[in-house]
């Protein structure tokens, strides 16, 4: 579906900067903010309103412990990752 905008061309100028510098199309970032504004009780999207989907649930996954793992020193988890 398709929806057309009428901005500013300061803010169509700072949006696509914006764009070219974190990889992503004007659109993703778009329908990025308004998805948090659309979802006002998600607290990590009120703190980090440009989080991607898959950012967001990584994070809330982490939080329930859904693929944490615990190490007894730093020694094991780097020796975990072969650091």
């Amino acid at each position: 579906m398709h929806l057309h905008l009428s901005v500013p061309e300061d803010f169509h100028h700072a949006l696509k900067e914006m764009a070219r510098k974190s990889g992503k199309t004007m659109s993703e970032l778009v329908i990025s903010s308004l998805s948090c504004e659309l979802k006002k009780d998600c607290e990590l999207c009120q703190k980090y309103p440009n989080l991607s989907k898959e950012t967001l649930k990584s994070i809330q996954d982490s939080e329930k412990g859904i693929g944490v793992k615990e190490f007894g020193s730093v020694e094991e988890m780097f020796e975990h990752l072969k650091i």
